[in-house]
């Protein structure tokens, strides 16, 4: 059904200018730019600091406009550096532990808080996921939305453990 939204179909047609440097898709951004910031950066170069100009600079090959790596990890360690990336690492496989850990335990004792905790889970390795081929943190409703889920996890973990 969704391949009759003409946005759909239009995003669809876009795909195959994502592998094509020339064209300034992804590849570009992760075989060029991103390596070239980091060797430049290896501290990061600032959290929400990377402007258009940046990436410009790097490659000839970058959408107009563009401000950002399309990837969380990438974009972390070319911002944060590598001790930044190794933290966002940690928190989020920490966060998918404790959300996994709620919903192992409150499987057949107690229904709701196992839907609930299944569904935070679900959710933030879902958006850890599109993660790969977008910048989660780059996006305000989207960074809310997982740390209200890490926190709806981490609350039905410290309910179980209270329990």
């Amino acid at each position: 059904a969704l391949l009759l939204v003409p946005s759909v179909r239009e995003r669809l047609a876009l795909l195959r200018n994502e592998s094509s440097v020339v064209m300034g898709g992804r590849r570009a951004l992760w075989t060029e730019v991103a390596p070239a910031l980091v060797r430049a950066h290896p501290l990061g170069v600032g959290w929400l600091a990377l402007r258009h100009e940046d990436l410009k600079r790097v490659s000839k090959h970058v959408q107009p406009g563009l401000n950002h790596l399309h990837n969380s990890a990438l974009e972390m360690l070319v911002e944060t550096g590598w001790a930044g990336l190794a933290a966002w690492l940690l928190m989020v496989f920490r966060i998918l532990h404790v959300q996994a850990r709620a919903a192992w335990t409150s499987r057949g004792r107690d229904p709701p808080a196992y839907g609930l905790a299944l569904g935070a889970f679900g959710a933030f390795l879902a958006l850890t996921l599109n993660g790969v081929v977008e910048n989660n943190f780059g996006d305000a409703e989207i960074l809310m939305l997982m740390a209200w889920l890490a926190g709806l996890g981490a609350f039905l973990e410290r309910r179980r453990r209270l329990a």
